[in-house]
């Protein structure tokens, strides 16, 4: 394989590592274990590039934003307004970081703070896909897919990938 340039995804993972490792918050006091917090970002992060693959996005950005999007609930612990709480401190871990443009900033950012509304469809691109990835990872891992916008996404991501399935 011959790319030009080098994915900046290992750095963001390694940087999430450090700050899940570095939490002094315990599960038992946590919304989600902070194992699961783990797994979900390395697998969304893959199930987004992928999806930016068959859409013609740029997957690495995606890629990112996916791995990125729970930042506020590993912060915090909490599920509540989770997106909202993460958006502003993926800003400066990205700008921290000096490997990124502001404009790509902004999307990861933007990717982040939009992720929980599934039930808002046709958005940019990279939203998309984030929200995408999100629930397929769930269903993935079955967790039970309860909300009706999340099933109605999930059948989009089915049809989108020609899997003759419905939830």
């Amino acid at each position: 394989m011959n790319r030009t340039k080098k994915s900046r995804l290992p750095n963001v993972l390694e940087r999430l590592r450090d700050t899940i490792q570095k939490s002094n918050i315990p599960d038992e006091k946590r919304d989600v274990p902070i194992g699961y917090e783990l797994h979900h970002l390395h697998s969304c992060s893959q199930i987004a590039q992928l999806l930016a693959l068959k859409r013609g996005i740029t997957a690495e950005l995606v890629g990112i934003s996916a791995a990125m999007h729970d930042l506020g609930r590993i912060l915090y612990g909490r599920n509540e307004k989770h997106a909202e709480k993460g958006h502003l401190p993926a800003k400066d871990i990205l700008k921290e970081m000096g490997i990124f443009s502001w404009p790509e900033i902004e999307t990861v950012s933007g990717c982040i703070k939009h992720h929980s509304e599934k039930e808002i469809f046709g958005t940019n691109p990279y939203d998309e896909i984030v929200k995408d990835a999100d629930v397929l990872d769930c269903y993935l891992v079955s967790l039970e897919v309860l909300k009706e916008s999340h099933k109605k996404r999930l059948n989009k991501v089915f049809e989108d990938l020609g899997i003759k399935r419905t939830v």
